[in-house]
């Protein structure tokens, strides 16, 4: 499982299944994107599995500014 621990200016991305891998990134778009392409080169997980959750995200942020 991919999370995601925020600061005020960066998030540490890491995988419950591997123990030493992480990744950061500046913004949570970002690390959704790393989570998602660890999912699919490492875990095999396809990738319209593993990058459903960042287009969930981008879909309601922009329903968001849109309201």
């Amino acid at each position: 499982m991919i999370k995601q621990d925020r600061s005020p200016v960066s998030v540490v991305t890491t995988c419950t299944d591997c123990e030493h891998w992480q990744a950061f990134s500046f913004d949570l778009n970002e690390a959704r994107r790393r989570g998602a392409n660890h999912l699919v080169l490492v875990h095999d997980v396809e990738p319209s599995t593993a990058h459903s959750a960042t287009r969930l995200a981008e879909t309601r942020r922009a329903r968001l500014a849109h309201s």
